[in-house]
């Protein structure tokens, strides 16, 4: 309340409420009989004017001031006026307020001199209220602020918080409406005020309105009596998406920008510097940005395109190419927006910024753009394909090959059209599940490895190609020179791209479950992980492709996370673009959780879903490998007639030799279909060709280091030796299989044949007298014995960042770089003692480890 300082200053731009605070406060002592007097400042108000209405206002306020107030009588010198209204308020004895709204419109120093008067002569009695976008220049309230006599207000505290907006509509706003709406008013009080008139009046189009209504109020007041240079200078700024001073100076050619800004002292509240930014970096209120650019555009188009030309250029200098291609965009130059597409990298921005980098720059380009420049439409070609729009894709890529058919021809010089191609030719295969027999990855494989090896190349082109080639190198089941590109790409990419990093990580750690080193598979997807969710949370896709890629290798450890999802295909990858790796493991984990709680006919379903959807979108190798699990399944059930229509249907191979080849088809393939024509010949009884089938198979997984297909292989010979009567081969096979688990604890495939393996495991417990094999078979046996999977306690976000720092940092030290208290950190502790079952830190981390949950101390 103005009574309870000497001087209260509201001082903010306009719309922030001053005039409606003040007012507010001044009626409010009116009805405590608190005398308060009111004048709203003009232009024009000369020291005899000012004096004379300063009269009057006293006088509408209660005060005897006299007949010398009236205005058509020839005035005294204002001073003398002044000083005796100050004496007739004095005499009063009682407290009494002036206020004084738009005060910066004073712009006469004789004026000013006069409030100055009031406020170092007026009596201890009369207390100042001013509101104003700026001190006028002169006025003099230095003195009581340092003595403690005044308060002031500015724009911060006269800002509506979240709290404030909630409880002004009446706290009827959802959390969504709510966060919407305080990120577009900014807390600015005026905005607020017409979002919730019009929405009282229930009135249509209300975000239309409300900035139609602030345009005029931004044109009619913000700006009225700006200079015109100020005024301009504006509508420049709200062009940039951030204010920033070394920008201004380069766009403008000047070096002036920041005393410029700093000069606009009357809208300070509308343009404040970014937090994180820097000292030299502004934010202009989106509102006022967007309504001032408005202003621009309708009266000066030309110069609108051209310096949205410029800051254009300016920002692709510094490579920040979305926000360059959108002022480019906004200037209407097509031509600009391809030149900065293709000198950013054209498809190659995909391995620096991701899906949703370059997805937002192509949102900028037409396809009249697409038409005339192949780099773009090369780029265009990757955001169709991982969109899940694959047959575009193609068609767009076929249509560059046709027009420019020496972009394939790699041997005639490595063009950057030509490296484009390669790239965009890759991720059309592999995203499309083209078998790897075809002529289009043939000679991608042959194309990576080449431009693996291009010397001078930037690094992360090569990294991205390494890490191509070693995802050819792993579907071709060739693990070393796999794991050789990925460990190059990794050196490369650091520090690089976030992006082109998750990925290398993820095939880090599809090579280590493959080859069944199970804790390091766990880190790399965990790491994997981690960054999806902090770096690409706009992309789902990534952290469904990362849960996808644990739930397989849970599963194949015989867990499942408490509180899993029923079973069914991720929708996200059906609705992106994704490689064969995602729609396998999906398929598999979700086909056998299916058939664990809902039988045959519910694995069939879970399978048939995305089968149709690999015929559909024309992924070749996808629905292979689907047509091979549809049919191990309806084996499972003993439905081996149908199995068999259902692998002649689908031209699947019938040999040994077909099933088993890794020329033509990936790993995962060979896998799907040996496995199930495996258990198609035990259910038709035909034992000898499974049992060959099965030896091949076991050959070569064992040379090239597939212990996961190695160990389902294996049970599956326990399963067809024990049909066939065999015990001690059924026996001997058991005994591999329990070596292979005591080293990787790859349980499930044995468990899902519970019921040969449960009695033939104690049997070997009964005769093998091995201590390492008896603490496998015996940890197998109380598996199979059970129905269902192990459950894993699952954790929060939170809680998995003080899993990590269990085991070498103190209470204090993880609530540091948490940023949280250490009664926090003992809360989560105590949390993961209960879902880890432990009682102290060390059983903790011991269970942890066990359960996959945390790196193995090695790593």
């Amino acid at each position: 309340m103005p009574t309870e300082h000497r001087i209260i200053l509201l001082k903010a731009p306009g719309g922030f409420g001053k005039t409606t605070l003040l007012a507010e406060c001044c009626r409010s002592l009116a009805r405590r009989g608190v005398p308060t007097a009111w004048l709203s400042l003009d232009d024009d108000d000369d020291p005899a004017t000012l004096a004379a209405y300063l009269e009057l206002a006293f006088e509408a306020a209660g005060f005897r001031v006299g007949r010398g107030t009236a205005p058509d009588r020839p005035p005294d010198h204002p001073l003398r006026r002044l000083g005796v209204l100050l004496r007739v308020v004095e005499s009063q004895g009682a407290p009494c307020v002036l206020a004084l709204d738009e005060l910066e419109r004073l712009r006469d120093p004789e004026s000013v001199a006069l409030i100055n008067f009031l406020v170092l002569r007026g009596p201890a009695t009369l207390h100042l209220a001013f509101a104003c976008r700026e001190l006028p220049a002169g006025l003099n309230i230095a003195s009581p602020v340092l003595e403690g006599r005044a308060e002031i207000l500015t724009a911060e505290e006269l800002r509506f918080d979240r709290a404030e907006i909630a409880r002004y509509f009446d706290l009827r706003l959802s959390r969504r409406e709510l966060a919407a709406l305080a990120a577009d008013s900014r807390g600015w009080p005026i905005a607020l005020g017409i979002h919730r008139n019009q929405g009282q009046r229930g009135m249509r189009g209300e975000s239309l309105v409300v900035r139609e209504v602030i345009e005029n109020w931004v044109e009619s007041r913000l700006l009225e009596g700006v200079g015109s240079d100020e005024r301009e200078f504006l509508l420049d700024l709200a062009l940039f998406e951030r204010v920033d001073a070394s920008l201004l100076d380069e766009v403008f050619e000047r070096a002036d920008a920041a005393s410029r800004v700093e000069g606009m002292s009357w809208l300070f509240g509308l343009l404040e510097p970014c937090k994180g930014r820097g000292a030299k970096v502004w934010c202009l209120h989106p509102l006022v940005a967007d309504l001032c650019a408005k202003l621009l555009r309708r009266d000066d188009p030309d110069r609108y395109r051209a310096l949205h030309r410029r800051i254009a250029l300016a920002l692709a200098r510094r490579e920040e190419t979305v926000a360059a291609m959108r002022h480019a965009a906004e200037a209407d130059d097509q031509a600009l927006v391809g030149r900065i597409l293709v000198e950013a990298g054209g498809a190659r921005l995909w391995l620096r910024d991701g899906l949703v980098g370059l997805r937002a720059a192509d949102r900028f380009v037409l396809e009249e753009t697409v038409s005339s420049m192949p780099r773009v439409a090369l780029a265009r070609c990757i955001v169709l394909a991982m969109a899940g729009r694959l047959e575009d894709g193609r068609r767009l890529f076929a249509a560059v090959t046709r027009s420019h058919p020496d972009a394939a021809r790699l041997s005639e010089g490595l063009s950057e059209l030509r490296i484009d191609y390669c790239l965009v030719r890759g991720v059309i295969a592999i995203f499309g599940c083209v078998p790897l027999s075809s002529d289009m990855s043939v000679g991608v494989a042959s194309d990576f490895a080449r431009l693996a090896d291009m010397a001078g190349a930037d690094s992360l082109v090569r990294a991205g190609f390494e890490f191509g080639a070693s995802v050819i190198h792993l579907m071709k089941a060739e693990l070393a020179p796999s794991l050789d590109y990925c460990s190059r790409a990794q050196q490369r990419v650091r520090g690089r791209s976030r992006y082109l990093s998750m990925l290398v990580d993820l095939q880090m750690g599809q090579t280590a479950m493959a080859q069944g080193r199970v804790q390091d598979a766990a880190e790399w997807y965990r790491r994997g992980r981690q960054v999806a969710r902090e770096s690409f949370p706009d992309d789902p896709h990534h952290a469904v492709f990362c849960q996808v890629l644990i739930r397989e290798l849970n599963l194949e450890r015989n867990r499942i996370v408490e509180g899993e999802p029923a079973p069914g295909v991720p929708p996200e990858l059906c609705e992106s673009g994704t490689p064969l790796v995602s729609y396998a493991a999906a398929a598999t984990v979700e086909a056998e959780l299916a058939l664990q709680t809902g039988g045959v006919d519910a694995a069939l379903a879970a399978i048939d879903e995305m089968w149709e959807y690999a015929r559909r979108t024309e992924l070749p190798a996808l629905a292979r490998f689907l047509c091979a699990s549809y049919a191990s399944a309806l084996a499972d059930g003993g439905r081996f007639d149908e199995a068999g229509r259902t692998w002649r249907s689908g031209a699947l191979p019938e040999t040994a030799e077909g099933c088993l080849d890794l020329g033509g088809q990936s790993w995962r393939e060979m896998e799907a279909l040996s496995l199930a024509r495996v258990r198609m010949l035990i259910a038709e009884g035909a034992l000898g060709d499974a049992r060959k089938l099965l030896h091949g198979l076991l050959e070569t997984t064992s040379a090239r280091g597939l212990r996961r297909t190695l160990m389902r292989g294996l049970s599956l010979a326990v399963v067809l030796e024990d049909r066939a009567g065999r015990r001690d081969a059924a026996h001997d096979h058991l005994a591999s299989f329990v070596r292979q688990f005591a080293e990787t604890d790859y349980a499930w495939s044995l468990v899902r044949e519970r019921e040969v393996a449960a009695p033939a495991l104690q049997d070997f417990l009964d005769t093998n007298p091995q201590p390492r094999d008896r603490e496998a078979a015996q940890t197998l046996l109380a598996a199979a014995s059970r129905r269902g999977t192990e459950v894993i306690p699952r954790l929060t976000s939170r809680e998995e960042e003080v899993l990590a720092r269990l085991e070498h940092r103190r209470d204090k030290e993880i609530a540091a770089e948490l940023g949280i208290s250490a009664d926090g950190v003992r809360y989560h502790i105590r949390k993961l003692f209960v879902k880890l079952d432990a009682r102290d830190r060390a059983a903790a981390v011991r269970r942890a480890r066990a359960l996959g949950l945390l790196a193995p101390a090695s790593l």
